[in-house]
């Protein structure tokens, strides 16, 4: 299980940040340095295997392909293979053919983490959202250390399928991962922009509440607070988050007070106050 794993690290490694490693005139140096050995040695299946994967990373997909194919006929089998086949097919549109790679691979070993997540990115690309959800979320329980996108990708496919129970599950993911990695900028962002598109706007500005007591810079996130109490008519509630909003741009320095951003905050405060004031004096009379 150890050596799965460190193998599967290693995988990860690669496909994470083979369009990295190597500017592009450094990959094509590579594959011609290749070339040639291939020219020497015609016969060898791993500098086919080689050159494919510099190809692959290179985002010559179809030429990644062809070497792939000369090093299996070559005898050559590796899961790198399978794996460089079923990306090079994503990214030219061939979804199944990438996927009949992706299905080789899931059944000899079927919570490989990139083959699952390359699986899901398909599904929703095809936007079949709740085969992209459910591999998203093995994503989740299979990867030997998960990130928040990965939660952010599960919910997302969730929340396009758009029904009560999708929904639920769409915000059950975003509180699994707030859960695992604590109340981060990224999902709690994402959980706000989710109860406003469904026009939970009370469930919204507690989320709010939570980005403002994480925010080390307030004022935009107490002018977004304010926003969401337009689609509550909570005037009272709306004048607090501005005025905090406003106090919290006079405690900036004046440098960064005098930038394009805060002034025309400031600007828009001020006119939601004067706004606010008139509303109230309307509901006096």
């Amino acid at each position: 299980m150890k050596i799965f794993k460190l193998t599967l690290l290693l995988l990860i490694g690669m496909f994470g940040f083979c369009h990295q490693n190597y500017a592009h005139g450094d990959l094509h140096e590579r594959i011609v340095e290749v070339t040639n050995e291939i020219n020497v040695q015609p016969d060898s299946s791993f500098l086919y295997f080689k050159r494919g994967k510099l190809y692959f990373q290179h985002k010559d997909y179809k030429e990644a392909i062809q070497d792939m194919f000369t090093a299996n006929d070559l005898g050559f089998e590796d899961v790198q293979c399978d794996l460089i086949m079923a990306k090079s097919n994503q990214e030219l549109l061939d979804y199944q053919e990438a996927r009949l790679y992706l299905n080789k691979i899931l059944k000899e070993t079927p919570t490989h983490v990139i083959a699952l997540k390359t699986n899901a990115e398909i599904y929703f690309q095809q936007k079949e959202y709740e085969e992209a959800a459910t591999n998203f979320e093995k994503v989740i329980e299979h990867a030997i250390k998960t990130t928040p996108h990965n939660y952010l990708q599960a919910h997302r496919a969730w929340k396009e399928i758009n029904t009560y129970t999708a929904d639920r599950k769409a915000n059950e993911v975003l509180e699994k991962g707030i859960e695992e990695f604590g109340a981060i900028y990224t999902l709690l962002f994402e959980q706000r922009m989710f109860h406003e598109s469904r026009n939970n706007y009370e469930k919204a500005l507690l989320v709010q509440e939570q980005i403002i007591e994480l925010s080390k810079r307030k004022e935009v996130a107490y002018f977004d607070a304010a926003e969401l109490c337009r689609y509550i008519s909570n005037e009272s509630r709306k004048r607090q988050y501005l005025e905090q909003s406003l106090n919290a741009i006079f405690e900036l320095p004046p440098r960064k007070q005098n930038t394009t951003a805060m002034i025309n905050l400031k600007r828009s405060i001020e006119l939601q106050l004067g706004m606010v004031g008139e509303n109230h004096l309307k509901g006096e009379n």
